[in-house]
């Protein structure tokens, strides 16, 4: 387990039982893209038009609703709020005039078209489908209330190439978050190995990725340090039963 702050732009790590890359440690947090995108859904299905507005849109409903869910039933802490932290997302279009302006204070959302352009290169490709961005292709404007290209939105292609996309269609689901710095992850092709909070009261730990015999191990040396070697017979019960069980 490691830190999740001390982790390089680029790393895959787990957490929630979901994989994702780190984009780039900042002061309040670590922003992080879904390494690879789930289920494929329009950016907004209805017929109240423009289409491309994601604060109403139907991507919003599910990252927000089951998506998020999923993400929360999926942690070994009770202590997610203080592991998901809140980010603003820019809602302008193309041309970045004011367009639908900024959503404040949301847990995942889509990359923006610019903060695609700024860690394209550290985002894997995406292996099985194109996935949305929340950026709209263009916005209605006073001046030419019938502005065209209000119902389309930005995606990115497999090849990671970015193009427009009838809002209307269904591309892949790949939400962003901010996470808490203290947090301990698993990180892919790389053992477990101890670590320990440093900066947080009360952090927010993923034990998903870590195998039993490993947790009893470092509850062990934890009452051991407290409690003396008094406790070593209790640890070797433990690992007694788990090697039953797993035989």
């Amino acid at each position: 387990m490691k830190q999740l702050g001390t982790l390089k732009a680029g790393t895959i790590f787990t957490f929630a039982k979901k994989r994702f890359v780190v984009l780039e440690g900042m002061d309040d947090g670590v922003f992080c893209l879904l390494a690879q995108s789930e289920k494929s859904v329009p950016f907004h299905d209805g017929d109240d038009y423009p289409l491309g507005d994601y604060r109403k849109a139907s991507l919003r409903e599910y990252i927000e609703g089951p998506w998020l869910k999923n993400l929360k039933d999926g942690m070994q802490t009770s202590d997610e709020e203080k592991a998901l932290l809140p980010f603003n997302v820019d809602l302008r279009p193309t041309d970045q005039s004011e367009g639908y302006g900024a959503l404040e204070g949301v847990l995942a959302a889509p990359l923006t078209l610019w903060q695609y352009g700024k860690y394209k290169d550290i985002i894997p490709f995406n292996e099985d489908d194109a996935w949305w961005l929340v950026t709209p292709w263009a916005c209605p404007w006073l001046r030419s209330p019938t502005t065209s290209s209000t119902n389309v939105a930005w995606r990115v292609g497999s090849d990671g190439g970015c193009h427009s996309g009838g809002c209307s269609y269904s591309y892949g689901v790949r939400p962003a978050l901010k996470l808490a710095s203290c947090l301990l992850v698993s990180v892919e092709g790389e053992e477990d190995e101890e670590a320990t909070s440093d900066g947080c009261d009360n952090p927010a730990v993923d034990l998903g990725g870590v195998d039993t015999m490993t947790l009893i191990r470092e509850v062990e040396r934890r009452i051991s340090a407290v409690f003396g070697g008094d406790w070593k017979n209790l640890g070797g019960e433990l690992r007694g039963k788990c090697g039953e069980q797993r035989t």
